[in-house]
């Protein structure tokens, strides 16, 4: 086809990631071979519901199960990121912190260690319907996305 060429590339800490294929200088193979407590640990993250604290600009907190963008509930599903033209789809089992800036700028802090800094764009853009939190023995609260400035995931 004529469209853009794209390479899709299956990162274990993080979920999948999509580069436009002229931005690929080189690529290099190296195997891994992963241990049964591995996927074991990987596969049980999975399936937990989203649960952490949410944070709002004004100083609310609201702690225990979220709903991402009204669509997102389990560590099996992909929070959609991007760094420019490359497209992050970032298992929410691999995330533990979610930081926005002052400046509009989002921060993924993974599981694994590595932060990165990526648009405001995608299920972190201003198209994002919100955070719904539902704390025990209360109902479901929504933080709108643009009054968020951290959420820190639940291992």
């Amino acid at each position: 086809g004529r469209g853009p060429r794209m390479i899709g590339l299956v990162d274990d800490g993080l979920g999948r990631i999509t580069i436009p294929w002229r931005r690929v200088s080189r690529v290099t193979f190296n195997l891994h071979e992963a241990t049964e407590s591995d996927s074991m640990l990987q596969e049980a993250d999975a399936f937990r519901p989203i649960e952490g604290v949410v944070e709002a600009r004004d100083g609310r907190r609201l702690e225990g199960r979220i709903r991402w963008d009204n669509d997102h509930e389990f560590g099996w599903e992909t929070l959609e990121a991007h760094i420019g033209d490359v497209a992050l789809d970032v298992d929410f089992s691999a995330i533990r912190a979610v930081v926005r800036d002052t400046v509009g700028g989002v921060r993924l802090h993974l599981a694994d260690g590595r932060v990165l800094e990526v648009d405001a764009a995608g299920d972190l853009g201003p198209g994002n319907s919100g955070l719904f939190v539902r704390e025990s023995s209360r109902p479901t609260r929504l933080i709108r996305w643009s009054d968020v400035s951290r959420v820190e995931f639940w291992p």
